[in-house]
């Protein structure tokens, strides 16, 4: 019995660490320009699919915007590169779903971390203006018990390739960042989504909403 634990512990670990995403350098590619409600996006081509990768889709700009619904992300001016994951969300380092796994037991990441990628088949943008390119989309929401993981550790290269869809991963809030209610919060506002105490569901929520105007 005893050896048994230790074998399925380090089972489990290759397998998490197997569907975890690999480090590729992404360059512009004039193929993946997309117009999006807050501005012009380039992302890149990974030789199987297009991948645009750190885009906002909301904003936590400073601790007063902490335990509360975020903001709309911020529009910018010119073509914004999407080619790096953006921050994580605050947790402690662990096995599950963080890339920092030299930091383990430490605290890690950003408060300001509302980032999505998406990968989807590589089409030009003429073929999408046409209307030939309407593929299904699928949203990946991370595991870790909301306490931990990333939106980067699951790669959906193979899946899009393969079926022909669009796959978007999110960061969302985790812990108590996440989930937390307490009388003094419920004292500072009337709205009823910052009194919910729900920040992480309203992050999933605000994510499917922006790749639904997307």
């Amino acid at each position: 019995m005893h050896c048994k634990i230790p074998s399925l512990f380090f089972l489990t670990a290759v397998v998490l660490i197997s569907c975890s995403q690999p480090r590729i350098d992404l360059l512009p590619d004039e193929d993946t320009i997309r117009e999006t409600q807050q501005g012009t996006l380039i992302g890149g081509d990974n030789g199987k699919t297009h991948q645009w990768l750190g885009i906002p889709y909301g904003e936590i700009f400073s601790s007063e915007y902490r335990w509360k619904k975020a903001t709309a992300p911020q529009t910018w001016v010119g073509i914004r590169e999407a080619l790096t994951f953006g921050n994580f969300c605050v947790q402690k380092g662990s096995l599950v779903g963080t890339t920092e796994r030299q930091d383990w037991g430490k605290i890690i990441g950003s408060e300001n971390c509302l980032y999505l990628n998406i990968w989807a088949p590589r089409v030009t943008p003429e073929e999408i203006e046409s209307g030939i390119a309407n593929y299904p989309v699928m949203l990946w929401i991370h595991g870790g018990s909301n306490m931990a993981g990333n939106s980067d550790f699951y790669n959906p290269t193979e899946l899009v390739l393969q079926h022909k869809v669009v796959v978007v991963t999110i960061n969302y809030r985790l812990g108590p960042f996440g989930w937390f209610r307490h009388p003094s919060i419920l004292a500072e506002s009337n709205n009823g989504e910052d009194r919910s105490g729900n920040y992480g569901n309203l992050d999933t929520i605000q994510a499917l909403r922006w790749v639904q105007k997307n």
